[in-house]
């Protein structure tokens, strides 16, 4: 008798056979390839009767005779419950801000989008051949750059932009949609890291990606505006060189400031700088520095005004918060101490208060199945029913006990001594006085 795997590779070879040749165009490399394209086959069941399959493809449900290898068209597969139109990716619209586009499709890894339409819907910006180009409803074309090459390109970002920092916009348009704002970038100088495409294909080809090794050339960036009324571009004078990155373009909430992210190569040393749109000149709203390291997107909470913001800042060592505004100033420190504070979790401004989650020194934190604590004490946290009282129970040593005990064990841990304590923690947003409160008690019993 032969063996089971054997008996099925009749069967699997004709499969396989049939699956590849199920569309010409199937060996092909496709970018962004859509879940229901040609050359994609999903939900491969099999029939009854043992000598037939079917399968999706192309959007439509097919079945398959093993022993001719043909297939007819079978009973429409259901449509899935995904609220959108199969095959057809939603666009994105940014959401750190007032609107700066609508995105289309999804960027590969390390890469960025190639499309993104205007907050009116009037223009399309695409990434082609290099270069920048605009369409308008009726599909006319407008070269926005028209240098563009392997080594300096345009509406596109390097690989150490997409992988390092997380950058997957290359363009932005202004919310009142009248200039778009992109990127340019000169590889000359980067010594490029050789890669092979094409392994769907008969032969590959040679592919160079640039892309600095530890202590090499960096690709220089620079940001450019196009106004689309006068067809002008000025470039966005931040000052620097190679050695500095440019992203995290964003803009306010009332969409009055746009403003992006500047750090040297070590990130260090961290600047948000607001762009004035018409003149490409920036000025400085918050700055960082660090001897080791500074985070290169820490989040803005605006306030209801939109103008002011709450910030988190290393620079005492812990992460506290600072009150600013989007013209540079410093309004005051709200939180402070030797703690480390762990996220907001409401602002009430009318009571100028927020809440916030913050370490208890009462109950070190602790990691995987190791205590970091003694086994002759024992933490738990308890949530304060107040409404602006806080515990931070994820940071509570409780985790690292198993959820399941024997007997045994579980009648050791109620000898141990507990100690229960709950933390609250309000601040002003005027002031820098903090407010926390905190109960504990102690019980112990004899061991058995």
């Amino acid at each position: 008798m032969k063996p089971f795997s054997q008996a099925l590779l009749p069967l699997s070879l004709p499969l396989l056979a049939a699956l590849l040749l199920s569309s010409p165009a199937a060996a092909q490399r496709r970018p962004a390839q859509s879940a229901s394209g040609p050359g994609v086959v999903s939900r491969v069941t099999w029939n009854e009767d043992g000598k037939t399959v079917s399968f999706d493809n192309a959007g439509k449900r097919y079945e398959l005779d093993l022993a001719t290898l043909t297939r007819k068209e079978a009973a429409a597969a259901a449509p899935r419950a995904t609220g959108r139109t199969p095959g057809r990716r939603p666009r994105r619209a940014d959401s750190s801000g007032a609107s700066m586009g609508k995105y289309v499709g999804r960027p590969s890894r390390g890469r960025q989008y190639t499309r993104v339409d205007s907050p009116d819907g009037k223009w399309q910006a695409h990434y082609k051949d290099w270069n920048v180009v605009l369409k308008n409803g009726a599909g006319d074309e407008v070269a926005v750059t028209t240098s563009g090459n392997a080594d300096v390109h345009f509406g596109t970002a390097s690989w150490v932009y997409g992988e390092e920092l997380n950058q997957t916009k290359s363009m932005w348009w202004t919310p009142d949609s009248k200039k778009l704002i992109f990127y340019g970038f000169d590889d000359r100088g980067v010594q490029p890291f050789h890669l092979l495409r094409g392994w769907s294909e008969i032969n590959t080809k040679q592919y160079p990606e640039f892309y600095p090794k530890a202590g090499a050339k960096n690709p220089a960036a620079e940001l450019l505006i196009y106004d689309v009324a006068s067809k002008t571009t000025v470039g966005v004078d931040v000052g620097g060189s190679s050695e500095e990155y440019l992203y995290g373009l964003r803009a306010s909430p009332d969409g009055s400031v746009i403003m992006v992210n500047w750090t040297d190569r070590l990130q260090q040393h961290l600047k948000v700088l607001a762009i004035d749109v018409n003149t490409g000149t920036t000025r400085l709203i918050v700055e960082e520095k660090q001897d080791t390291w500074q985070s290169n997107s820490p989040p803005m909470r605006f306030l209801a005004d939109q103008k002011r913001f709450l910030w988190p800042t290393d620079k005492s060592g812990f992460t506290h918060y600072e009150l600013r505004d989007l013209d540079g100033k410093l309004h005051n420190t709200v939180t402070k101490g030797a703690f480390q504070t762990a996220g907001i979790q409401f602002v009430d401004e009318k009571k100028g208060l927020i809440g916030f989650t913050r370490a208890s020194r009462c109950r070190p934190m602790a990691s995987g199945s190791s205590r970091a604590t003694s086994k002759s004490t024992r933490h738990r946290a308890r949530p304060s029913t107040a409404r602006i009282s806080l515990t931070p129970i994820s940071l509570t040593p409780r985790m690292a006990r198993p959820p399941s005990r024997s007997r045994k064990a579980r009648r050791k841990a109620r000898a141990w001594p507990r100690c229960s304590s709950s933390v609250r923690a309000t601040t002003s947003l005027t002031s820098t006085a903090c407010s926390t409160s905190r109960r504990t008690s102690t019980r112990a019993r004899a061991t058995r």
